[in-house]
């Protein structure tokens, strides 16, 4: 347990370029009863959700397409983006096979989150 709240430390207070969370960490600090651990998950959540939403708003602003596209009137929150992740992680634990689910879960998490809003909120052309 220790370990991990180090790691995620690490991760969380290192460079920016550096501070990357693999989908399998989130799984297992999401369920965590560590207030800590879920401070420092939250707060990871709340920076990617910023960072999208602030990629999207320049996007648009420079009429491009944006990355992705929720309602107007939906004002998307830490806790969407939680049920909005597990929602999605749950969903291939029940559809994919394992090799191309344990490629997933190694990956980035933010690199996963912004392909889930891709899907839950897509674009139209």
């Amino acid at each position: 347990m220790r370990k991990i709240v180090i790691l995620l430390a690490l991760v969380l207070f290192a460079e920016t370029s550096y501070a990357l969370m693999p989908v399998n960490l989130y799984q297992k600090l999401i369920v965590s009863k560590n207030e800590d651990e879920m401070k420092l998950v939250r707060n990871y959540l709340g920076g990617v959700k910023d960072a999208l939403t602030s990629a999207n708003a320049m996007l648009e602003v420079n009429k491009k397409q944006p990355l992705y596209c929720p309602p107007r009137n939906l004002g998307l929150t830490t806790d969407n983006f939680i049920q909005l992740i597990n929602d999605g992680l749950s969903e291939l634990d029940k559809t994919m096979n394992k090799e191309s689910l344990k490629g997933i879960k190694e990956g980035e998490l933010t690199h996963y989150i912004a392909i889930r809003m891709q899907q839950v909120f897509p674009c139209k052309n």
